[in-house]
């Protein structure tokens, strides 16, 4: 973090990454946004980029890596489709 801006490595320099580290980059995301409520009690505009990135992370969570036990298989990216339909047979 850099003067509230959170920079995260460039998706060509990970090659796999997990449920969870995508969980503590939403985390890491959102603590500027947490920070002006506990520390100044207001909100401003400012986490507009660390929202965008979360919601840019969530997505690609339940979209393209199927990583939501509520996701049902109409939702899901054919690779998890094809992923469950392997690990079951």
């Amino acid at each position: 973090t850099m003067g509230g801006y959170t920079r995260f490595l460039p998706t060509e320099d990970r090659y796999l990454q997990t449920k969870r580290q995508f969980q503590d980059s939403l985390a890491t995301s959102l603590g500027g946004r947490v920070a002006e409520e506990l520390i100044f009690d207001e909100v401003t505009t400012g986490a507009t980029n660390d929202l965008e990135q979360a919601t840019r992370i969530a997505r690609t969570m339940i979209m393209r890596y199927g990583m939501s036990d509520r996701v049902d298989y109409e939702e899901m990216p054919i690779s998890a489709v094809l992923l469950r339909a392997i690990e079951s047979s």
